[in-house]
């Protein structure tokens, strides 16, 4: 069983489809890998249908992941099945956890790449070159398994290896993809009017024209066609290097950055103004929401409540308060307690029905609890 199943499973997969077209509007079509691919992988029917659905999952997942990632997952269903023994046989305690650190990056890859510090197939491609020998690789992997791994479980404090639910993020990442924010949007009024009136500003049009008979502009555009401000850092730290505006490059950014500032954009798309938006992201450390300075927020009339709040619980944040902080402390000094018991079963090496009684015996559980419900609180009790 892989870590990552329950993502690939087709109930999983048809839902992730069906939610990213009726929210995105992106008739996606999951691909399949060719049938000379699956020949030249010579894996068995049961992986192969796996590996089939990993890259179904990939296909649907914006930002290029099924370009990036796919060879990993190649790796990961042919030759680590068996380098990974060598590993876990290993008389290093950090190498010995190498093969639930790649598994966990992998399974994270597949949720998409906004809720995670670093993209976390580039690391999983290290840890493949770290399993073809290039051991100089062990030192960076070394802080990342203690940081990340506990025993034989991944341990990541107030976050989680897998999301709540994993579909709002993707659909923002898609959203994200085409740079649309309205989608959380109530009031659309307030960004029309306000470029619209940009567009009729001949003020604008004069400042527009000037940095262009300045500055030779080609140089500046990107693919799209695009020039952007300078990018602020979360928080309203400054710029991360200190510019003398000796160079072209930086006069024309600081003149371009002040252009921005004065009428409300992010950038220009050639003759085009990118009037900034208010808008949402959900990073690694939490969600952010901007709100443009021309913008003149009503918190109950512009933003859907509803579905931001569902996008930030995609993490699997609980509610909070006194009381249920009081309730979740005690649960836990009871699942630690648990833990140590069914360590003591296993001691005595007790299986089955006479485990079960013994636990609910010491626990002072009542006889009539499930034992559904008891293999439950076990699992519970061994991520606490």
């Amino acid at each position: 069983m892989n870590v990552f199943d329950p993502l690939i499973t087709d109930t999983a997969l048809t839902c992730l489809q069906n939610t990213v077209a009726k929210e995105t509007g992106l008739n996606i079509s999951t691909s399949t890998p060719s049938k000379k691919k699956l020949q030249s992988l010579k894996l068995s029917p049961a992986i192969q249908k796996e590996y089939i659905a990993v890259h179904k999952r990939l296909s649907l997942l914006p930002f290029h992941l099924l370009e990036n990632s796919l060879e990993l997952f190649e790796f990961y269903f042919s030759d680590w099945q068996t380098i990974k023994l060598s590993f876990i046989k290993s008389q290093s305690e950090t190498l010995r956890s190498v093969p639930l650190l790649f598994d966990g990056l992998l399974a994270m890859t597949l949720q998409g790449n906004s809720c995670w510090p670093e993209p976390p197939w580039k690391i999983a491609q290290k840890i493949r070159l770290l399993a073809h020998e290039d051991r100089k690789l062990e030192k960076f992997v070394k802080p990342l398994v203690h940081i990340l791994i506990h025993g034989d479980d991944w341990n990541t404090g107030t976050n989680k290896l897998f999301l709540k639910n994993d579909i709002p993020v993707i659909i923002s990442e898609h959203h994200r993809g085409k740079g649309e924010t309205e989608y959380l949007w109530k009031s659309h009024h307030k960004y029309t009017l306000q470029r619209e009136t940009i567009l009729k500003n001949p003020t604008f049009k004069s400042d527009w024209e000037s940095i262009k008979k300045d500055f030779s502009l080609n140089k500046y555009y990107d693919r799209y066609g695009i020039i952007r401000r300078t990018i602020m850092p979360e928080r309203n730290w400054r710029k991360d290097y200190n510019p003398d505006y000796s160079s072209l490059q930086e006069q024309f950014q600081c003149t371009f950055d002040f252009f921005c500032w004065k009428w409300g954009l992010y950038g220009m798309k050639r003759e085009e103004p990118l009037l900034e938006k208010l808008s949402f992201a959900i990073t690694p450390y939490g969600t952010q929401i901007f709100i443009p300075s021309y913008w003149s927020f009503d918190y109950v009339r512009d933003i859907l409540w509803k579905d931001l709040i569902n996008l930030h619980r995609s993490r699997g944040v609980g509610k909070q308060g006194p009381k249920l902080a009081f309730n979740r402390t005690e649960k836990n000094k009871q699942l630690k307690k648990l833990y140590q018991v069914c360590k003591d079963a296993d001691k005595q090496k007790l299986r089955g029905l006479s485990k079960c009684n013994f636990i609910k015996s010491r626990m002072g559980f009542p006889p009539t609890l499930d034992d559904g419900q008891l293999r439950k609180l076990i699992r519970e009790a061994k991520s606490v």
